[in-house]
């Protein structure tokens, strides 16, 4: 088989041989990265080296792989999160209490297993020797289970090729195998462009016989996505397998938002909305949500709800959306004396509840931890005593330096 490089991928899949995909109505989705779990070490085993543990799987298939579309450079396209982040349930590695694992009991499951053939010379699900040659060291026939109820996040993405500009993909899918061990179960399946607002597409139904599911996702042009998968083991054991994201690659995809600033949180507010050729110098307030800037620009609020803003009564909308105004840790639109005490316990890890809803909230002076400092300025805005400008009356560092913070409202490493 020919060795392509992966120039050569993307030129044939984003021009074809005969102009850009996009021009062919019936040009099918590729792979941008999937996911048979056969690197893990084996039954019930989160390890894909046999001594350590993992809480996260990188991508082993992609049609932007130039190594016959599977292997190393896989990895680079997608990853498979249950560690916490992107929404996904931290499941506890090598403790013995996983509840989402590697499974024997069914081996590989059938359906989906061609997913990744999209042309000649691509290779379908385990492909053991080749994955082997490609440096995997294991290829076991596995699925995946969960003894309980799980969130399990995976992210596709074009931002990791040799472009300087990453190409843009539309129709986006999600493909996969399913079965229970008894009885029913369903899968949830939602989307995100950010990996934290996320929207349903919709769920699959699994029962004792093994099926092949497709999910349209969105049409959206994008070059990044997060599929959360909500595997629900109420009524029946849910297995699933042969996972794959699926795309039409197409540079000439342009977002609503090109033309505005672009559109950062994925929300379809543009960051731009009033074309002044400033992003943020006219947020949006009063329900608006076009010809104004998005009031919330790192994280999704396509409402873009600001219900209030800094201080003692109730404060006129600010321009700030609710879910990113700095200090409002419960989610209420405005900074008051409730989230001075709530971020007071917070920083001596007394317990709050769900009060503390928007963790991103708390670090008000941007050095990555909500603690005893935040407590302290959120307390003086809270009554309108004076705070250094910089952080007051804003959307928190933790949105503006894309931080992913903790359930704590630090900065995750």
């Amino acid at each position: 088989m020919m060795q392509k490089t992966l120039a050569t991928v993307l030129g044939i899949l984003i021009f074809g041989w005969a102009g850009p995909v996009s021009a062919d109505p019936n040009t099918p989705q590729v792979v941008i990265a999937g996911w048979d779990f056969s690197q893990y070490f084996g039954d019930g085993l989160l390890s894909i080296d046999g001594s350590t543990f993992t809480d996260f799987l990188n991508a082993n298939y992609s049609n932007l792989d130039p190594t016959f579309n599977l292997g190393t450079e896989s990895a680079d396209f997608g990853t498979m999160y249950i560690n916490g982040m992107f929404g996904s349930t931290d499941v506890p590695a090598g403790t013995g209490n996983e509840k989402f694992f590697p499974t024997q009991q069914y081996g590989s499951l059938t359906p989906n297993l061609e997913a990744p053939v999209q042309g000649f010379g691509d290779q379908p699900f385990d492909k053991h020797n080749e994955l082997a040659s490609e440096g995997q060291q294991f290829t076991e026939f596995l699925s995946m289970t969960a003894s309980e109820t799980t969130d399990v996040v995976f992210e596709a993405t074009l931002t990791q090729t040799p472009l300087s500009v990453p190409p843009m993909a539309t129709d986006w899918v999600l493909t996969f195998a399913g079965r229970t061990f008894s009885g029913t179960s369903s899968v949830g399946v939602m989307y995100s462009t950010n990996g934290s607002s996320y929207v349903s597409a919709g769920s699959a139904g699994l029962g004792t016989t093994e099926g092949g599911f497709n999910v349209p996702l969105t049409i959206a042009p994008l070059s990044q996505i997060f599929v959360k998968l909500t595997l629900d083991s109420t009524s029946g054991q849910p297995y699933i397998d042969n996972v794959a994201i699926e795309a039409i690659v197409d540079p000439n995809a342009a977002g609503p938002c090109d033309e505005f600033g672009g559109d950062t949180d994925g929300d379809g507010i543009c960051d731009d909305g009033d074309n002044s050729g400033t992003s943020g110098d006219n947020t949006c307030i009063g329900g608006a949500t076009t010809n104004c800037d998005d009031n919330c620009k790192f994280i999704a609020n396509g409402d873009q709800q600001d219900s209030a803003g800094v201080g003692i009564g109730p404060p006129p909308a600010d321009g700030i959306g609710d879910l990113c105004q700095c200090g409002d840790v419960n989610g209420d639109g405005k900074v008051d004396g409730l989230d001075s005490i709530i971020s007071s316990r917070v920083s001596v890890d007394l317990p709050v509840g769900s009060s503390f809803s928007i963790p991103g909230n708390c670090d008000m002076n941007g050095d990555g931890f909500c603690d005893g400092l935040d407590s302290i300025l959120i307390s003086r805005a809270s009554v309108e005593l004076p705070n250094p400008p910089s952080v007051t009356g804003r959307a928190c560092p933790s949105y503006t330096n894309a931080c992913v913070v903790d359930e704590k409202g630090n900065c995750l490493p």
